[in-house]
């Protein structure tokens, strides 16, 4: 293993035994990758991660349509200008705490959309009269023979 990847272990001879020791520094460095790749594998961290000065595309993106919209939280624009990603992400996160978890069924979102009508009332009053369909079927063929 010491052969394989250096900078990960250094073998170390105590009397006769051998023991391997995980260099700490690369360890940690190792550890803060992994956190943050799970980290931008969520939405959240995925838009801290657009919106913050780590992602190499940021200027492109904000100069794009519309990154940030016209009702967007005042506090949300402040750290979006500041491109610091870990404050975006626990921003976002104590707005999804706010908001609660996602229902298991949707019946709560069911009672909470507004009525509509069914789609046979809509479909009646959308159907022309035959009147207006003997009229619309003269006009036509009349412009047929012309």
């Amino acid at each position: 293993m010491a052969k394989a990847n250096p900078l990960l272990v250094v073998k170390v001879r105590r009397g006769r035994s051998i023991a391997y020791e995980i260099r700490k520094t690369r360890a940690a460095k190792d550890k803060a990758v992994q956190e943050a790749s799970a980290r931008r594998g969520t939405p959240a961290g995925y838009l801290a991660y657009r919106l913050s000065t780590a992602s190499p595309g940021r200027d492109e993106y904000l100069c794009g349509p519309n990154p940030l919209p016209e009702d967007a939280d005042g506090a949300w624009r402040a750290l979006a200008e500041a491109g610091g990603e870990l404050a975006m992400y626990e921003h976002l996160k104590a707005g999804e705490a706010e908001a609660g978890p996602v229902p298991s069924t949707p019946a709560v979102l069911v009672e909470r959309a507004p009525k509509r009508q069914p789609v046979q009332d809509s479909l009646k009053s959308a159907v022309p009269s035959p009147e207006l369909l003997a009229e619309m079927r003269r006009c036509i063929v009349a412009q047929s023979y012309r």
